[in-house]
């Protein structure tokens, strides 16, 4: 009983921002060893599902790549990684979500 009362007055004396940042940063700080191929299916279902950013899809228009078969060419090699590697910042490394790169822009 000792212990919940001195857990809940350490968490009342800190800022609820804190608790939150700590709570999500703890969360997704999980070294799990992630699968390159793992990735890039991922990231190709977002983009069929359009549930990326907005950068994403101005990058693609930007490059005139309609769909993910043109992405996926060997012409386009060099654009589809360059999506995948700010998509790892983005979402795979839990500390480039919280920096907020936005390096293809």
């Amino acid at each position: 009983m000792k212990i919940k009362k001195a857990i809940i007055s350490l968490l009342a004396i800190l800022p609820i921002s804190s608790i939150a940042f700590a709570a999500d940063y703890n969360l997704n700080s999980v070294d799990v060893p992630v699968e390159p191929e793992q990735v890039e299916e991922e990231f190709l279902q977002r983009l069929e599902d359009n549930q990326l950013p907005l950068k994403y899809y101005r990058f693609l228009k930007e490059h005139k790549i309609e769909n993910s078969d043109q992405l996926l060419s060997d012409d386009n090699l060099e654009k589809k990684n360059r999506l995948l590697d700010e998509y790892s910042k983005d979402y795979v490394a839990p500390l480039g979500r919280v920096s907020g790169t936005i390096s293809i822009m």
